[in-house]
């Protein structure tokens, strides 16, 4: 077995980070009033000198403009499940390790992807694009694992010899153990599993229980304690519940625009479409209400949902804080001939992040570059790896020179002229007319002729 254990140290914070990050930057702090302590803060409250594990009384003593957000276990768990959901469409070995933590399950997985390293990385990936942070590591058993990661490995291991060397390494502080069990083997001088793990079971069992012991045995890989898979829902109902009351009807977009995303995750699992959907506001004193939402056309997109709801929300007047919001799909179908065209951009998620982990594994991460728009006409102006103009012509090569290069070989023009006039906003403005020409080896090149100078250069090549 290989199992690859996820720590999501600060999953509330970065849940709340897209809705966050669109007010004042400011410090931020999650904060657990039953130990009174501080258990999250973002890079603004660690700038201010805050750290995890700190009481309130102190954070607010080194920070005046300090936004403290209450810890609740079920809201992370929530969040916790969404995560799950988003690398279900990977790998469907997933045990929720509630409230923060997620342990996969690889080794089933690792021949559908053509190794253990384009796995990995396509689940990368897919947390990134979660903006999520995270420590990592793998182990034969989820409590291996759980150790390692714990320890801030950040490092996948196959090998079992370097497995087992980083276990040694590892603190008591960084197992299950509890507190009482660390401090009495403190008190013999046992520090780390090295020491730990060296002793006879007998010996151990003299002086703690039989769950030490299983918990030993399972952590050198001896067994391997049963452990529940999870599965999404049959049927896709949400609730979301914001770190503070919205009084304003334009700050339940984002909210709205998290649940439909959720939705479009479920429904790309399944292959479905919706036409109707349900929209729950909870308040602290009023009755919920509920708005119903339908479509035309059977949609599954958070794109063309969210216009729709835009519509219904603007027309709502709140007479109370919103507490919760929750979304239902009322009834799904399968995508098919009648709910699909020719048109219709369906978007097979798990084969482009599949092929964009084999990439990434083989290239390296620097190397694969997704591109982006840039609003200018001049190709130069264009990163070759990671930028195309804003329009995209067909005539547009797959190589661009961001430096124009001489056209010094005899060449013969198959399309053209295309002209192009701009950047007289920056004081680089060019006049061109391009054309597409080939050379006598039928090279396919780019070139343009300058105005008024009337010379040529190669702009780009095609593949």
């Amino acid at each position: 077995m290989l199992w690859l254990f996820l720590d999501f140290h600060q999953l509330s914070l970065d849940a709340l980070a897209p809705i966050l990050d669109k007010e004042e930057p400011r410090p931020c702090v999650i904060y657990e009033a039953e130990v009174n302590q501080i258990v999250q803060c973002n890079s603004y409250a660690t700038e201010a000198g805050i750290e995890v594990g700190m009481g309130m009384a102190q954070a607010a003593s080194l920070c005046s403009d300090l936004s403290i957000i209450d810890y609740k276990v079920d809201r992370e768990t929530s969040h916790l499940k969404i995560l799950a959901n988003s690398l279900y469409q990977l790998i469907g070995d997933i045990v929720l390790i509630p409230p923060a933590s997620l342990a996969l399950r690889l080794d089933p997985s690792i021949r559908f992807y053509d190794g253990l390293r384009p796995l990995c990385q396509t689940i990368m990936n897919e947390l990134n694009q979660q903006k999520v942070n995270f420590h990592f590591a793998t182990g034969w058993s989820i409590e291996s694992a759980k150790v390692l990661a714990k320890a801030k490995m950040d490092r996948i291991l196959s090998d079992q010899a370097a497995i087992h060397n980083a276990l040694l390494q590892c603190h008591l502080n960084q197992t299950d153990l509890t507190t009482q069990q660390v401090d009495s083997l403190a008190r013999v001088g046992i520090h780390t599993l090295q020491s730990l793990l060296s002793l006879p079971t007998t010996e151990i069992g003299k002086r703690f229980d039989n769950k030490l012991i299983s918990y030993l045995t399972a952590l050198r890989g001896e067994v391997f304690p049963t452990c529940v898979y999870f599965h999404p829902e049959e049927k896709f109902a949400e609730t979301i519940e914001p770190a503070y009351e919205i009084s304003q009807t334009q700050h339940l977009l984002p909210w709205v625009n998290r649940l439909l995303n959720q939705l479009a995750v479920f429904l790309r699992l399944r292959n479905q479409v919706t036409a109707s959907l349900t929209l729950t506001l909870f308040f602290r004193e009023k009755e919920k209400e509920s708005l119903q939402i339908g479509s035309a056309y059977p949609l599954s997109l958070a794109a063309n949902w969210l216009p729709l709801f835009e519509l219904h929300i603007e027309k709502l007047t709140l007479t109370e804080p919103v507490t919760a919001l929750g979304l239902t799909a009322n009834q799904t179908e399968q995508m098919n001939g009648h709910n699909s065209d020719f048109f219709y951009h369906r978007f097979h998620y798990f084969a482009k992040m599949q092929l964009l982990g084999k990439l990434q594994a083989k290239l390296g991460s620097d190397n694969v570059c997704t591109p982006t728009f840039n609003n200018d006409h001049r190709l130069e102006e264009a990163s070759p790896a990671a930028n195309f103009p804003a329009f995209i012509p067909h005539w547009h090569p797959l190589f661009i020179a961001t430096t124009p290069l001489p056209l010094s070989e005899s060449s013969q023009i198959q399309f053209g002229p295309v002209r192009i006039q701009t950047g007289w906003w920056d004081d680089q403005d060019v006049k061109r007319d391009y054309f597409i020409a080939q050379t006598s080896k039928g090279e396919l090149l780019l070139v343009y002729k300058s105005s008024p100078e009337q010379q040529w250069f190669i702009q780009g090549w095609y593949g």
